[in-house]
C-alpha cells in the first residue's frame, strides 16, 4: 500500500483493541478538535483525564490506542487536520470492517 494514511485506516478498521460500541460521535468530535489544535501531547493528557472517569474509561482507552497508532505516521504530525478527520470518522471506519467488501476497492 503506497498511501500511509490508507494503511493506518486499514489498521484502525481491523484493530481488536478499538471497540466502536464504546465510541460516541460527540466524544470523537471533541478529541479530534483537541488533537488538531494542540497535538499529540495535549490529546494524551485530555484522554488520560477522561480515562480516570468511570463513564468514559473504555472510550478513552480505545482512543489512546488510536493516538498511539497515529504517532507512527509523520503525515499526521505535519497536518493535524488529518488526525482530526480520522478521529471524527472512527465509527464509520470501524463499521466498514463489518461489511463483506471492506477489504476491496470500490472502483467501477
Amino acid at each position: 500500500m503506497s498511501d500511509p494514511i490508507e494503511e493506518l485506516i486499514e489498521q484502525l478498521r481491523h484493530n481488536r483493541d478499538i471497540d466502536e460500541r464504546v465510541l460516541t460521535p460527540n466524544a470523537l468530535h471533541e478529541v479530534g478538535e483537541v488533537f488538531e489544535r494542540y497535538g499529540f501531547g495535549a490529546t494524551r493528557l485530555y484522554l488520560l483525564d477522561k480515562q480516570n472517569r468511570r463513564d468514559s474509561r473504555a472510550q478513552a482507552s480505545a482512543l489512546l490506542h488510536v493516538l498511539d497508532l497515529m504517532r507512527d505516521y509523520p503525515a499526521i504530525s505535519q497536518r493535524r487536520a488529518i488526525g482530526r478527520a480520522l478521529f471524527k470518522s472512527l465509527i464509520a471506519i470501524r463499521q466498514s470492517a463489518q461489511s463483506p467488501d471492506s477489504s476491496k476497492g470500490t472502483s467501477r
